[in-house]
């Protein structure tokens, strides 16, 4: 597998918008970390054409998957929480390449989680709870019992 992912990552290591390269193993036979590939290979840029490019590679029946994300990509993700997958790759991946200490600083920033994003964190959680009321309120007014109960219980 490092034949393999070694000449990818140098390439994209070369590139001055590459700020980070990290490479995620999978741990158990089936593991819906890494999607079911054998490694799992997250590029942060600082910028690109899109926020998400993803390339998959196969070579002597070993799999990868081949992530570049934008910088404002994977902030979005962190603040509102909608890819955990990356959370874990950032945390407990193998960190292969980092210019300006830029993987330290996040590990940093997710491990003191500041004053300021936890704000913005509790406002959207609150949003999400209200969201979640009005429509369990509706569909309990509608008759939807079952639909009701659902959002209610997401809300709590």
């Amino acid at each position: 597998m490092e034949n393999l992912l070694r000449p990818i990552y140098q390439e994209r290591a070369s590139h001055p918008d590459t700020l980070a390269v990290i490479i995620a193993e999978r741990r158990h036979k089936v593991s819906s970390e890494t999607d079911n590939f054998d490694a799992a290979l997250l590029v942060i840029v600082k910028e690109a054409e899109e926020p998400l490019f993803i390339k998959h590679y196969e070579s002597d029946h070993q799999t990868a998957s081949l992530n570049v994300v934008t910088d404002d990509q994977l902030k979005e993700w962190i603040t509102l929480g909608t890819n955990r997958r990356i959370i874990d790759w950032i945390l407990n991946g193998k960190v292969l390449f980092d210019r300006n200490e830029y993987i330290f600083n996040l590990i940093d920033e997710l491990s003191t989680f500041p004053f300021s994003n936890r704000k913005l964190k509790i406002g959207l959680e609150y949003g999400k709870l209200i969201r979640r009321y009005i429509e369990g309120k509706a569909f309990f007014e509608s008759n939807q019992f079952l639909d009701a109960y659902n959002s209610i219980v997401h809300a709590l």
